[in-house]
Order: C-alpha cells, then structure tokens, then sequence
C-alpha cells in the first residue's frame, strides 16, 4: 500500500477545507510571532547604554587603591560620581543614581596587607521586570570587570602573577526598592511573583490556543467522518462562528 498518494489527498483536503486551515495552520502563524513580540518587549531595556550611566562613589577610605578603584570602574565605562557620606539612599535620590559603591575605612589598607577587601554595591530597581534583572547583572559584571583590573594593578606593582590577585575585592550591599534596602528573601519573593504573573500567563494562553486549535480541527474532521459536517454548514451560522464554537 503506497503512502504518499494518502497523504497528499489528505494535505488536499486539509488545504481544501477553510476551518481546519484556520486552526491548524493560521492560528499558530498569528500566535507565535505574537507571543514571540511579547517576550521580546518583556526583555528589551530602556534604560541608559551602560556607558551613560551615572554610578556613585562614596568613598570612605580616601586611600591610593580607591583611587585605583574608581580610575578601573571609570575604565569600565561607568559615569562616576565620588560623594562623601553614610546616607547611601539619601545621596542616591540626591545625585539621581540608581547605582552606587561604597567603600569604607579601611579599604586600602587590607590589600596593602594582602587581604581581600570589602565594597558594598547598591543598585535601585523600580520593578521586578525583566529588564531591570538584565540591567542589575549588566551592572554586576562591570563592577567585576573593575575589580578584575585592580587585581592587575596590585599584581604589577607587587611583582606577582595576576592569579593571585584576581578578584582583590569582595561586593556586599544589595537591592533598594522604594528607598529601602530589600533583604535576600524579599528579594527572591519578589522576582518569583513577576515570573509567576509574566511568563507563565503568556505560557498557560499559547498550551490553550494550541490545543484548542487541535481539538478544533480534530473536531471538524470528526464531523466530516461521520457525514455530519455537511448539514452543520447548511444551517444559517456563519463558518468563522462555527469554528470560534469549536474553538471554544
């Protein structure tokens, strides 16, 4: 029994019959690039390049290797602000960053002694979106990339291989939401309710209309098997209601 000539008279007839090309095959075309733009707006930014955005420095310390510090950060492309003070949201709202380093008493002095020294790095998010997750890591990265430099630097001038000074420097700090500092746990409650509402939503309505469009054309071929199909499209309806029944 040969198989092609049953599959090219059943793709005919799909092909053939409107209500099944719009569930099987239109359907998905609308759909998919739709959730597709939908995702793509969710994860495109609209926030500053990198290069442009405003960090700040509150430096406490004074210290050569601050200066190393904020000369590397500079380096990586960051609009850098040195502030003095302790109030770091306070100075944040007042200099209109939504990024900041501090680094405290003591700073230059621990790698002189060859110790890992500490910084602390806030970033102000606005929303659990994930643009903002996308500009904390992008933030991130550049703060390490900085602190990768100024291991290069201690190496140099210490006359040892850059190994052993490769990340000099420790981040602490955290997230500030609406001018307070969030704890980890917050902030993992946070981002799961944003997953949950963002992209499982769209997730959940691209199974149903996939599978209400299966059913449906299953559903029409069912009616045609059985004779019935004929006398369904002499009744005063509609075909495009009709097939929105057998969607639903």
């Amino acid at each position: 029994m040969k198989v092609w000539p049953l599959l090219a008279k059943e793709v005919r007839e799909l092909f053939n019959e409107k209500t099944i090309l719009v569930g099987v095959v239109l359907m998905p075309l609308i759909v998919f690039p739709l959730l597709g733009t939908v995702f793509t707006l969710a994860s495109e930014t609209g926030d500053e390049p990198q290069a442009r955005q405003t960090l700040l420095f509150i430096d406490m310390d004074g210290g050569r290797y601050a200066a190393v510090y904020q000369q590397a950060l500079r380096t990586a492309g960051f609009n850098l602000l040195v502030v003095h003070g302790s109030d770091v949201v306070g100075l944040m709202k007042s200099h209109q960053a939504r990024a900041a380093i501090v680094v405290g008493q003591g700073f230059t002095q621990s790698l002189i002694d060859g110790k890992r020294a500490v910084a602390e790095l806030y970033v102000l998010i606005t929303s659990a979106s994930l643009s903002e997750v996308q500009r904390v890591s992008s933030i991130e990265s550049h703060v390490s990339k900085a602190i990768e430099v100024v291991g290069e630097t201690i190496a140099a001038e210490s006359n040892v291989p850059v190994q052993l000074y490769k990340k000099p420097i420790s981040l602490a700090g955290g997230l500030i939401y609406r001018d307070r500092l969030m704890t980890a746990q917050e902030v993992q409650t946070m981002f799961q309710q944003y997953l949950s509402t963002t992209l499982f939503v769209p997730i959940v309505l691209l199974i149903v209309v996939s599978t209400s469009g299966t059913v449906a054309a299953t559903s029409v071929g069912l009616e045609k098997e059985a004779k019935t199909l004929e006398m369904l499209l002499t009744l005063p309806i509609s075909r495009m209601s009709i097939l929105a029944a057998k969607l639903m």
